[in-house]
């Protein structure tokens, strides 16, 4: 992990939450503004400091965390009073390569001596066939496109993609236990439920009375049906019901004819199975601060047969001109 802090100030609690629920083996951190007066404040449990403060100025410094399992050294050069870096290296097990971690900073305007110092610096310390560099290089025309690496998709954030947000309860207490997460956020988004229908039994528009769909066949045909199944995307997640997609993706020639019966026996009683109802409720972040369950939406994510009913029955009521936005079912 890597950021500019602009001040840890109150963020220490925070970060120690990140590197927690994230797992992450480092945190390199810019902008601490940390002076002698932090030392008691500076420890992340399960992880060693390494760190470096401005000298006679205020502002800036820079920190590594790094996993205290690890075996580091920080490594010290000749030309520490001249440039703002941080280094250290992480040993290699058994036959595996040393990586050598740096932080640095220059500032903007900075002298074409001070850059040839940098750049010295690195010759002497960059051993390892491993180098990884971060920091705030103030050079807004650098070409990234020489000697960068492939991109690709971290396996580690795939992975961690998918848990839930850092959250803070009522008394802005940060929660960062999954179950007290879901908790908090789950109590926010019962509170803004709105239990109301958009359309109500005694407001229903003609054509949607009880008895008028014995009058109507289904919207619901078996090749509609077997065309969606047929096109269901394989790489989705499992729904409340256990059955994953790609599942259902092989087997539509037989589930097709049971579904159809379901599905008419839906619009025949206008009820739908109480499995139906069950949903995955994933918070998705809209705007401002993460810790708010406030700045969160819910999105229900339903079992794949009620979806296709949907799917199926808005696009009829979309093609006999009715508003899609008054289109839903019951």
């Amino acid at each position: 992990m890597y950021t500019n802090a602009r001040s840890m100030g109150n963020k220490q609690e925070e970060l120690e939450a990140m590197v927690q629920q994230k797992s992450y083996d480092i945190a390199a951190i810019m902008e601490m503004w940390w002076d002698g007066l932090h030392n008691w404040s500076t420890a992340l449990d399960g992880y060693k400091l390494f760190r470096r403060d401005r000298r006679g100025r205020r502002g800036g410094g820079m920190v590594l965390y790094i996993r205290e399992v690890l075996n580091t050294m920080e490594i010290e050069t000749d030309y520490d009073d001249k440039v703002e870096c941080l280094w250290v290296r992480i040993w290699g097990k058994a036959n595996k390569a040393d990586i050598l971690v740096g932080v640095c900073y220059r500032p903007p305007n900075q002298e074409e001596e001070v850059d040839n110092v940098f750049h010295k610096q690195l010759q002497d310390v960059s051993r390892s066939p491993a180098v990884v560099l971060v920091g705030d290089f103030k050079l807004p025309d650098i070409c990234w496109e020489l000697n960068t690496a492939e991109k690709r998709q971290s396996r580690r954030f795939s992975v961690y993609g998918g848990q839930l947000p850092v959250t803070a309860d009522e008394g802005w207490n940060l929660v960062t236990k999954d179950e007290e997460k879901a908790e908090v956020l789950n109590t926010f988004f019962a509170s803004v439920f709105n239990r109301k229908t958009d359309c109500p039994q005694e407001k229903c528009p003609p054509g949607l009375v009880d008895g008028v769909r014995e009058q109507n066949s289904s919207p619901v045909c078996q090749e509609e049906a077997f065309r969606d199944l047929s096109h269901l995307d394989s790489h989705k997640s499992m729904r409340p019901d256990g059955i994953h997609p790609r599942v259902m993706r092989g087997l539509a020639d037989e589930l097709v004819e049971l579904l159809s019966i379901i599905y008419h026996q839906s619009w025949l009683t206008g009820e739908v199975p109480d499995d139906w109802k069950l949903a995955n409720v994933m918070p998705i972040h809209i705007k401002g601060r993460n810790e708010d369950p406030g700045n969160y939406r819910p999105a229900s994510l339903t079992s794949v047969p009620s979806k296709i009913m949907e799917q199926i029955e808005c696009h009829h009521t979309a093609a006999t001109g009715w508003p899609r936005n008054q289109t839903q079912l019951a």
